[in-house]
């Protein structure tokens, strides 16, 4: 096969994996992996257990039209949770580098994405089958997860985070 045919079904099976918008969210509240950290660009090691601090953990794969989509919304509720220092919103890519998915954000649009790759294959773990796929982490505890895009990412998010940050 060549390096364009495999380039192009690597394509596909992203495309095929991305779920349509309107999956429901789950309210569960599981332990979430002690040794759950993802890698930014620059290689640094980013736990997801600081006490008090809530995470949308938010794994993503280059191509998925659902989740260029929803990063608009995604990125908003950074702006408006993280100057607290109590929440971080992570989007995790699928399948390589942090380094890589930062300069493919950037040139999608999305400058100064928190971008972090999956070196430990978490996303696997947690039993991620397919894009977007959402975690709402805090004090060790997976509180929320949500199956593709859904149509009301900030609406909804917005509500959830502010709850527990208790804003």
């Amino acid at each position: 096969m060549t390096t364009r045919g495999a380039l192009l079904l690597c394509s596909l099976v992203l495309t095929l994996s991305c779920v349509p918008p309107g999956s429901p969210i789950e309210h569960v509240d599981r332990p979430a992996p002690d040794s759950l950290r993802f890698q930014r660009p620059d290689g640094v090691l980013v736990a997801v257990n600081e006490p008090g601090v809530t995470y949308l953990v938010d794994f993503w794969a280059l191509g998925c039209r659902p989740c260029k989509e929803e990063m608009p919304d995604l990125l908003r509720l950074e702006r408006d949770f993280s100057p607290s220092g109590r929440f971080k919103f992570l989007a995790v890519i699928y399948g390589g580098s942090a380094k890589h998915a930062a300069d493919a954000a950037t040139q999608e649009g999305f400058p100064g994405m928190p971008v972090v790759a999956d070196p430990d294959k978490w996303g696997a773990a947690l039993g991620v089958r397919s894009f977007p796929t959402k975690f709402l982490i805090r004090d060790g505890r997976i509180l929320r997860y949500e199956h593709g895009a859904g149509p009301y990412s900030y609406k909804f998010w917005s509500r959830e985070i502010s709850d527990l940050l208790g804003s």
